[in-house]
């Protein structure tokens, strides 16, 4: 299957050094100081080609990266949400497919879904572990 040779990567804010992660509910998704043996803390991006667009799957649980629209909160979903990565694999926003909002770290270093603004704030470092 794709996902043996699917290559790994730490999601790393480009502004405050945090990696994306999973945390112990599984399904909520937040900042941790990195660690590159965390698994929660790990991520594979596979392209679908379909769609045009990448999907972001964590190593630990599985789950889809995919946000709420409604009130901005990332979580880990059953199913494919399609993110728009247009420096993938360098530091790049992590957009939506319409590109109308981008994965962000607002005060207290949560992740959330943000209108793009194109700021520090809302880049990404996906570095290979």
């Amino acid at each position: 299957m794709a996902e043996k040779t699917a290559t790994t990567y730490q999601i790393i804010n480009y502004e405050t050094g945090q990696a994306l992660a999973v945390d112990g509910s599984a399904d909520s998704v937040t900042m941790r100081q990195r660690a590159a043996d965390d698994e929660a803390q790990l991520w594979t991006c596979p392209a679908n080609p379909e769609e045009g667009d990448f999907d972001i799957v964590n190593k630990k649980t599985g789950g889809h990266l995919a946000a709420n629209r409604a009130n901005g909160r990332l979580l880990c979903a059953d199913e494919h949400c399609g993110w728009d990565m247009p420096e993938f694999p360098e530091i790049s926003p992590i957009a939506t497919s319409d590109d109308e909002f981008v994965i962000g770290v607002i005060q207290n270093d949560q992740p959330q879904l943000l209108v793009n603004r194109e700021s520090e704030r809302e880049k990404w470092i996906f570095r290979k572990v």
